[in-house]
């Protein structure tokens, strides 16, 4: 089964695009440089949650904010995957997600993958990912293109 919405963008356009060519899930780290020392983010790994033409959004730490930094800011960090971000990445790749947030409500903290479209297959391994950890899964539409996969995990999960 896939869930997809009519879009109110030219089709085509639903995803953004990147001049770097960085995606949704890729491993990054902060480059030697002195935008990255002001930040500090030398050396550090991450994956990218989010891409804009010249910036992308960076997960560094799944206990904060990602960080909106220049494409320049980060280089490929392909093997050197952190894993206490291996969950999220795993997700965004799985569910073909365009973004990711991390929200705490009422009922718990929520892990929300913004997608364009969503098969029933990647929502079936995105739940198998997650195991005793999935309190609750809420698919429901997003502003008028995205559609938002919604994870309340277990007060004890990770």
């Amino acid at each position: 089964m896939r869930y997809r919405l009519p879009m109110a963008r030219v089709p085509g356009t639903e995803t953004p695009s990147n001049r770097q060519g960085w995606r949704p899930g890729d491993l990054v780290r902060g480059r030697r440089s002195r935008a990255a020392d002001a930040q500090g983010l030398v050396e550090r790994p991450g994956i990218v949650t989010e891409v804009r033409g010249g910036h992308v959004r960076v997960l560094f730490d799944p206990r904060h904010s990602a960080l909106w930094v220049t494409n320049e800011t980060v280089t490929s960090a392909e093997g050197a995957e952190p894993p206490d971000l291996s969950s999220v990445r795993q997700l965004l790749r799985t569910l073909g997600a365009v973004r990711f947030e991390r929200e705490t409500t009422a009922e718990g903290e929520q892990l929300v993958f913004f997608c364009v479209q969503v098969d029933g297959d990647a929502l079936d391994a995105a739940r198998a990912a997650l195991g005793a950890a999935l309190a609750r899964l809420e698919v429901a539409p997003e502003g008028v293109h995205e559609i938002a996969v919604r994870f309340t995990l277990a007060p004890d999960g990770d």
